[in-house]
């Protein structure tokens, strides 16, 4: 069993971690909406290329999307905004864990 003290430090390295997650999550938060835009804008470029060229409208998305330049930008995206969810999750169990650490803590000095 850990001591109060061991306990106190353990604490604030939690805590230390939640601080850095909330700040991952507002670089996510803010880097994913950006990455979705650019995927956007690119992938309506290579469709007004690609139909420029007499490619047909119902095959249009999906060969655009499946272009290089375009399929990296949709990965790049989709990779923001899932650690943007992942570092919220984390939040999540970090408020849980620290939560859990105080009631610990507790019990340890008031016996």
């Amino acid at each position: 069993m850990m001591s109060g003290v061991d306990l106190m430090l353990e604490l604030k390295e939690r805590e230390d971690k939640l601080f850095q997650a909330i700040d991952d999550l507002y670089k996510f938060g803010r880097l994913a909406p950006e990455e979705d835009r650019e995927f956007k804008i690119a992938r309506q470029k290579e469709m007004l290329t690609q139909r420029a060229k007499g490619l047909p409208v119902s095959i249009l998305k999906e060969v655009a999307e499946g272009e290089e330049g375009v399929a990296d930008l949709k990965c790049k995206a989709d990779t923001t905004e899932n650690l943007f969810l992942a570092t919220k999750e984390l939040i999540q169990a970090l408020k849980l864990s620290i939560n859990t650490l105080k009631e610990q803590i507790a019990r340890e000095w008031a016996s």
